[in-house]
């Protein structure tokens, strides 16, 4: 939780996945609620789902692991109101490549 008081989380899915590329296009996204005015429970409060990702990437490329596995060492911590976002994603020939983005939600 920032110190304005949004919660942010985060998730990779296959919206942008074509058939027609070969790849299995994955994408990190976030999406945020602020706790002093919104209720966690209401779907409808959960604001603003953004990319994190700067492109799809292939989650075929990532390691397989009992299933494709993008990596254990993720996670999100809060830098006054900004949220830190550390995250692996398959790039450049990379399977499990490590990102950071700043997000300000």
């Amino acid at each position: 939780m920032t110190d304005d008081g949004t919660v942010l989380v985060t998730h990779y899915d296959f919206r942008n996945n074509t058939p027609d590329d070969g790849i299995l296009g994955t994408d990190y996204w976030a999406v945020h609620r602020h706790a002093a005015t919104e209720l966690c429970t209401d779907g409808a409060t959960w604001n603003e789902e953004t990319p994190i990702t700067t492109e799809t990437f292939d989650m075929r490329q990532a390691p397989f692991a009992r299933g494709w596995f993008v990596g254990d060492y993720e996670g999100l911590a809060s830098d006054g109101d900004d949220v830190l976002a550390y995250f692996s994603a398959s790039h450049d020939g990379d399977p499990s490549s490590a990102f950071f983005s700043r997000l300000t939600p």
